[in-house]
């Protein structure tokens, strides 16, 4: 029953279309499981940090306010389907509930509902409609209240549907949420499968984690670099009826937005190269001049003209990483694991 010092393993290494380096060593396993543990996700509109709002969390907010301040526990009022505003404040008095928080005031829900019998209410109205849970004042150090004020908080996720919130003595209203979102996104928290491309789960959902999409191939449109725009670097535009139609605009409006119509291409700009593809109000781009073939397949000429220029480019979701667009939101350090994985291997370490 003793283990050997020694144990010889034979080990077959399989290969797929999906294969990298990373894989193959094993070193992105590593990675993955690092990204998962320990990575952050940041919201690309704020850039900030996206997490959930814990119950300890909003206690320690309350806690950290001047003792004997003023606060009250509020939670959103969610209508369920096929349930009016006065069935919701119904259900709400079988519950227990007494008070609501309308547009800074405390109001009890029976009279808001004699009220109700004269007037409509408006979805404005109840939009700003507030369960009012408990109304209290900073102690802090009082073992029971922070019991209380934890047990409040749990029952405001409950009722708001993982959103509570905290109103100040000034009338100001603090938003805390136990959803994994932000700015209106709702994102995916980390974990392995979401950083593994061989998964559906966490392949890039456009190239199906392969890296590699069936697209227009810069290189085939623009094959000699060393030609300018004048001098017909742009391949597809060298016929003389593409030549008028789409070429020419650019050669006589080049002048209206400083464009370099006689430079060579290798040493234009990153912006001027991208503006051949984009176009602007002055001619159509190469992105425009693809589409339109696209949508004149069914004429043949067209579709011989296309197939020319296909080839297999980088997928433009993922940029080749094979990963879901979404894996970049978690860094380490300002780095996602995209940032690395696109990485030459020298500078990895």
């Amino acid at each position: 029953g003793v283990s050997p010092a020694i144990a010889v393993e034979q080990k077959v290494n399989s290969r797929n279309p999906r294969s990298t380096v990373g894989t193959t060593t094993e070193i992105y396993d590593y990675m993955k499981l690092l990204f998962a543990r320990i990575g952050k996700t940041f919201s690309p509109i704020s850039g900030q940090v996206v997490k959930r709002d814990t119950v300890t969390d909003v206690v320690n907010f309350v806690l950290n306010l001047p003792e004997n301040d003023r606060f009250t526990v509020l939670a959103p009022l969610v209508s369920k389907p096929n349930r009016t505003y006065e069935d919701e404040l119904k259900i709400l008095l079988q519950k227990g509930f007494a008070r609501l928080y309308m547009a800074g005031e405390v109001k009890f829900i029976e009279k808001e509902l004699e009220e109700l019998s004269v007037r409509t209410q408006t979805m404005a109205e109840a939009s700003q409609t507030y369960i009012l849970i408990d109304r209290n004042s900073v102690k802090h150090e009082d073992e029971d209240f922070q019991y209380r004020l934890a047990d409040s908080i749990q029952t405001a996720f409950y009722e708001g549907e993982d959103n509570c919130i905290i109103a100040l003595a000034n009338g100001e209203l603090l938003s805390f949420s136990d959803k994994f979102e932000a700015d209106g996104i709702k994102f995916e928290e980390p974990t392995v499968n979401l950083f593994t491309f061989n998964n559906p789960y966490g392949a890039c959902r456009r190239c199906d984690g392969f890296g590699n999409v069936l697209g227009i191939d810069p290189d085939l449109v623009i094959p000699d670099k060393t030609l300018s725009v004048y001098e017909g670097v742009i391949a597809p535009w060298k016929s003389e009826r593409m030549r008028e139609d789409w070429l020419m605009p650019l050669l006589r409006n080049g002048i209206n937005f400083d464009f370099p119509i006689h430079r060579p291409y290798s040493e234009l700009s990153a912006k001027e190269q991208e503006l051949l593809w984009t176009g602007n109000q002055y001619f159509s781009g190469l992105n425009e001049f693809f589409a339109y073939l696209e949508s004149h397949l069914h004429e043949i000429k067209y579709r011989v003209m296309l197939s020319r220029y296909r080839g297999k480019t980088n997928c433009p979701d993922c940029k080749g990483s094979r990963l879901r667009k979404d894996a970049q939101y978690v860094k380490i350090n300002g780095k996602s694991i995209v940032d690395l994985v696109l990485l030459p291997i020298g500078k990895m370490t």
